[in-house]
């Protein structure tokens, strides 16, 4: 029998890591009650179980302060058993914790593990050596260890189906992102009649503002969308215009300004061979046990690499960056990986030449930014790909 001793942590990736690497019979959490509920620990244990259906745990307190208390519980814990492997890990806990249980371990002849997160290696201690890779897990068990749960996030099968059109479509708005605002800002008005009346079919005036000879909508949009299929049956005239749109999703979209550089990323994101479980718009509620679903963050793009979480925020709107994008972005990735989250800001402003101290800002915060310039080029992918395998420091 296989028994993992884990500590602890507020890292849920120390926490998660080791034990879907090891896949222990039991897995025995020592906590410091108060630091830590008791219900946290039961989380981890559910989101561990997912992927060892057979697998048993156990809870032991300890004084995190106190170092003749935590060896003391090892010890006691350890002489119970005759036999069986016992593997302690090393990753989470306080400083004087890791202390006193290296210090148990080595009299007690008990395998010792230390998790390099960032390159998903478990190493031996006794040899030097890497021994276990964890299995691969998604971000939704992330979420799931820390108390919280995903609530939902765009629909795969309706990004895999449409991938060719909303991609060229993407393309296209951000190359004329300027003249997309007051196009969809027309939609944005008329698509509500819609959703009401749970129709596809839009038929709306023609609008011309004061000061500007141009009318409502751009109609080069229009036929953009009509190319790419997603409205059909499209005729104007010079008072009106009408078509059928592909989907409610698409309503959705048009009325939007923000979700095509979401798209755009999440399509060249998705090729990125290095990684998996990649997703956009993703909604947590980061309170599980309270049975009341509340929105407390929505992600952009996100995606796994090995088991460090990408966390994309995207920011379509051409006006320079805030530094509470900063905070927000930097709050909710270390929130979900701790110091190993990879946050990555792409924004149509052009931010590293003309708002160079927000960018020097999110370089102090961690935070790896892309601007207009490197998302029109024709290299954004290797650009996101370089930052997120560490290939652009």
């Amino acid at each position: 029998m296989k028994i993992l001793i884990e500590f602890y942590d507020r890292s849920t990736l120390k926490n998660l890591v080791a034990a879907l690497g090891i896949c222990p019979d039991i897995i025995k959490y020592f906590y410091d009650p108060n630091v830590f509920p008791y219900r946290e620990i039961y989380s981890t244990y559910s989101a561990c179980k997912k992927y060892i259906p057979n697998l048993s745990y156990e809870v032991g307190m300890i004084n995190s302060h106190d170092y003749e208390n935590i060896t003391e519980a090892l010890t006691s814990y350890i002489q119970n058993f005759n036999g069986d492997e016992i593997f302690i890990d090393l990753t989470g806990g306080s400083e004087l914790t890791v202390i006193a249980a290296y210090d148990a371990a080595m009299h007690s002849g008990c395998h010792v593990y230390f998790t390099d997160i960032s390159k998903n290696s478990i190493i031996n201690l006794r040899t030097k050596k890497e021994q276990y890779r964890s299995m691969p897990f998604d971000i939704e068990d992330m979420i799931d260890a820390s108390g919280g749960r995903l609530i939902g996030c765009t629909d795969s099968g309706f990004l895999k189906d449409n991938r060719s059109s909303l991609y060229n479509m993407a393309y296209y708005i951000l190359n004329h992102n300027t003249n997309w605002l007051k196009t969809c800002q027309y939609f944005q008005k008329h698509n509500v009649r819609l959703r009401q009346n749970k129709t596809l079919h839009f038929r709306a005036p023609r609008e011309q503002h004061k000061n500007d000879p141009k009318t409502l909508p751009d109609m080069d949009f229009l036929y953009e969308l009509s190319h790419q299929r997603l409205i059909t049956h499209l005729s104007e005239n010079t008072k009106e215009i009408s078509f059928d749109y592909k989907n409610s999703t698409i309503i959705d979209n048009v009325s939007s300004f923000g979700v095509w550089l979401e798209l755009y990323t999440y399509y060249q994101v998705i090729d990125i061979s290095q990684l998996h479980d990649v997703h956009t718009s993703i909604k947590i509620d980061w309170n599980a046990h309270d049975q009341i679903e509340i929105i407390g963050n929505e992600i952009d793009v996100t995606a796994m690499y090995g088991c460090r979480p990408v966390i994309i925020s995207c920011k379509q709107s051409k006006s320079p960056i805030g530094a509470e994008v900063l905070n927000e972005l930097y709050v909710v990735s270390r929130r979900i990986g701790g110091k190993y989250a990879i946050p990555i800001l792409v924004t149509m402003s052009s931010m590293k030449t003309k708002h160079l101290g927000i960018y020097l800002k999110a370089k102090e915060m961690g935070i790896h930014m892309l601007d207009v310039h490197d998302i029109l080029s024709d290299n954004y992918k290797t650009k996101l790909k370089r930052i997120i395998t560490g290939q652009d420091n």
